[in-house]
């Protein structure tokens, strides 16, 4: 049974700093994920030409996608299970910045999804490899979006409770 402990408090300046990192962080995983769907794309578009082309342009993209995901989370060995108290004015302006992030997330979200349905229109018109590739792009920006702005808006929600894991 792991021990949890709980520190005293962050602060305001904490709170921005922790939500400075978490974007990075959270730009880079979207884009990571979105990069290996996107690298899909490359074959398909690919394979007419060369085989050999097409399979190295995958793992190549695939590679990049799984960097961008995991170096955010490199040399993160601190405390993973310490709580920390988060102060009433943190608090307070954690809830401020998520109500404030409402609209953003919402417009995040329709768009990503909006993407991901609209992928479907290339793939049906134009019925071939542009098609299918064009699919996989469709896909990938509608799922940055959706990633991306879930991390921002769960990084804000983190901070509004009076005790969080910072990990």
């Amino acid at each position: 049974m792991t021990k949890q402990t709980t520190t005293k408090g962050i602060d305001s300046q904490t709170a921005i700093s922790f939500w400075h990192q978490n974007e990075h962080r959270a730009r880079l995983t979207a884009l990571g994920i979105a990069v290996v769907i996107a690298a899909l794309a490359l074959p398909i578009m690919l394979s007419e030409y060369s085989d050999g082309l097409a399979a190295v342009s995958y793992l190549l993209g695939t590679g990049i996608g799984v960097m961008l995901i995991i170096a955010p989370h490199l040399g993160r060995t601190k405390h993973k299970h310490r709580r920390v108290l988060i102060s009433t004015s943190a608090r307070q302006l954690a809830q401020q910045e998520f109500n404030a992030y409402h609209k953003a997330h919402a417009i995040g979200m329709i768009f990503g999804i909006w993407m991901c349905i609209a992928s479907i229109a290339p793939a049906v018109m134009l019925n071939d490899s542009l098609g299918a590739a064009s699919f996989m792009i469709f896909v990938a920006i509608g799922v940055f979006f959706l990633v991306y702005v879930n991390l921002i808006s769960g990084a804000y929600r983190r901070l509004t409770k009076e005790h969080a894991r910072l990990n």
